[in-house]
């Protein structure tokens, strides 16, 4: 293909004839340039797609994580009010009825289902710091 484009070129500038060889260069040039915005789409395309893939990928992997974080908040919640259910047990227990009939066993237990456990909920946040960290 090379060797036919080049005896095309040195047949028109053997015979004089500048103007064709000036056309015949331009419209090389023309197709040069076609080839590339074919290319640069293409590539174009192709990193699209890729992002695409990415994101989707990101998605899924911040639905898993934002279902674990809400399955551990949920936890937390049930352990908040059984938290309070102990808090108010112990309360009703310094009514002035029930003060002298209350023992110190019964008081630890409202105690300890009152304070026995800390509460804290640290959601994880591995693939969020990842995605913001890349920038993505």
């Amino acid at each position: 293909m090379i060797k036919f484009f080049r005896r095309i070129r040195q047949k028109l500038l053997e015979e004089s004839r500048f103007s064709k060889y000036l056309l015949y260069a331009i419209g090389e040039i023309v197709l040069v340039v076609i080839g590339i915005l074919i290319a640069l789409q293409i590539n174009n395309w192709n990193l699209t797609q890729q992002d695409r893939k990415t994101e989707k990928e990101n998605l899924l992997a911040l639905q898993k994580e934002f279902a674990q974080n809400n399955a551990k908040l949920q936890e937390v919640i049930l352990q908040n009010n059984e938290n309070i259910s102990g808090a108010e047990k112990m309360m009703q227990s310094f009514s002035n009825i029930a003060k002298d009939t209350i023992s110190e066993q019964t008081m630890a237990i409202y105690a300890s289902e009152t304070f026995g456990t800390e509460i804290n909920f640290e959601p994880e946040t591995g693939v969020l710091t990842e995605i913001i960290s890349s920038g993505q």
